[in-house]
């Protein structure tokens, strides 16, 4: 299935069009009002993430990759069925808590993709899905927005603005 999202896990690209993300310029990312809007819709989650790389000194690749998905409209490609066994969220991982749905997934080694759809079409039930998954909770957007606005605060006073 097709996704508007970045996969945060790894991603591939095509070597002629390998870009290094650190040559993006915050300025502009910042300016760019329609892509982060759009990102904004798309998954709170990344946008929280990206503002956090535009607004302090550093660099977060699957970020910058989000943000150039949205900019030239582009999607990730998903298997139907898992081809790993995902166990990083068994609690013992630095980000991830324990979750029993991750936990009983399991690997399809009979699963063999035979072509590649013709036509990209999105699939409105996983992406309502994956909204309801990466949904953030009213305590944390509030919590992200005052970081965010402290953030551009400091911007401001310090004269980078």
């Amino acid at each position: 299935y097709f996704l508007y999202s970045v996969c945060a896990w790894g991603y591939g690209m095509w070597r002629e069009k390998v870009l290094n993300v650190k040559d993006l310029d915050r300025e502009e990312m910042r300016r760019d009002k329609r892509t982060l809007s759009k990102i904004k819709k798309r998954s709170y989650q990344l946008y929280d993430i990206l503002m956090s790389d535009l607004y302090k000194d550093r660099y977060l690749n699957d970020a910058r990759i989000g943000y150039l998905m949205a900019r030239d409209n582009l999607v990730s490609v998903f298997p139907t069925a898992s081809l790993v066994k995902n166990t990083g969220h068994d609690g013992t991982g630095l980000h991830c808590k324990e979750n029993e749905f991750f936990q009983a997934q399991e690997k399809d080694d009979s699963f063999r993709p035979k072509k590649f759809p013709l036509e990209i079409a999105m699939n409105k039930d996983i992406e309502k899905k994956m909204k309801t998954y990466t949904r953030t909770t009213l305590k944390n957007a509030l919590r992200s927005r005052l970081k965010l606005m402290y953030l551009k605060g400091l911007r401001v006073v310090g004269g980078k603005s």
